[in-house]
């Protein structure tokens, strides 16, 4: 069994930089949720919108980005053990990967509903020039106020699978 201190160097630079990409997500994930939605919820509908659409718009990005890395990273480890005795260390590495992924098709499937309404609504008051009306605007029966707040709760689904992601990558980095 190999021990820390047998690792080369590459993969112990690849474990940092998976578990902290890894880390940077799970803790903006987070904080988006129980930190900035609170706030955003705060604002008129038309405020609202135009924060929310700013928020997903760069987070779109970002995310994507940093689940590049992240994943890239863990099955870059995995890929790296497979030939070694140390199947936990593969099979968690393996699932941090997958965890870290999963967030895609999450958002694309449970979330695609809510985003679209938000978006198409944000777009709409936008091209009306009504954004910061103290108004409380609705979108299909729902206000936007509930669709944000329901957004949020969606959010942490993505939370439990890149925070999962995470413990699993720094456990098989300790283990």
């Amino acid at each position: 069994m190999a021990t820390h201190s047998t690792v080369p160097l590459p993969l112990r630079i690849t474990q940092a930089i998976g578990l902290t990409s890894s880390s940077l997500m799970t803790g903006t994930a987070l904080s988006i949720s129980f930190l900035f939605t609170p706030i955003l919820l705060q604002s008129p509908s038309g405020v609202l919108l135009r924060q929310w659409a700013s928020l997903y718009g760069t987070m779109k990005t970002v995310a994507q980005v940093n689940t590049a890395i992240t994943s890239a990273s863990f099955f870059y480890l995995a890929y790296k053990i497979h030939n070694r005795e140390i199947s936990g260390w593969l099979a968690g590495y393996v699932a941090a990967g997958v965890l870290n992924v999963a967030i895609v098709p999450y958002t694309l499937i449970v979330m695609r509903g809510t985003n679209g309404k938000l978006l198409r609504k944000e777009e709409e008051v936008r091209g009306l020039g009504k954004m910061d009306n103290a108004v409380d605007i609705t979108v299909e029966g729902e206000t936007v106020h509930q669709l944000v707040d329901w957004w949020a709760v969606l959010h942490l689904g993505r939370c439990l699978m890149l925070g999962t992601g995470l413990g699993l990558g720094l456990w098989s980095v300790l283990n």
